[in-house]
């Protein structure tokens, strides 16, 4: 059982399929793929996602190599240092 801490904004790739559970501590405003390739059967991520005013703490599992999600309440948090951003509209 080991505890690592870091800035995981992009993944935590280097650890791929060895995690059990994940928490990320700052929004995103959604969930890259690239933490889908770190964790064991039955791994669990607890990540807040969105944009203010409107951002959800979701809890996602894989089982069966599938993965689901489940929002569980609202919440406003500050962002994840380095996050992915999605691509925006500009004038």
């Amino acid at each position: 059982l080991s505890l690592e801490i870091g800035n995981a904004a992009r993944g935590w790739n280097y650890h791929a399929s060895e995690i059990d559970v994940l928490v990320i501590t700052g929004s995103m405003p959604f969930l890259p793929e690239a933490f889908k390739t770190c964790f064991k059967e039955n791994g669990r991520l607890m990540a807040i996602l969105g944009d203010a005013p409107s951002m959800e703490v979701t809890l996602v599992n894989k089982q069966n190599q599938k993965w689901s999600a489940k929002k569980v309440f609202e919440t406003v948090a500050p962002p994840l240092l380095y996050a992915q951003q999605p691509e925006r509209f500009v004038f």
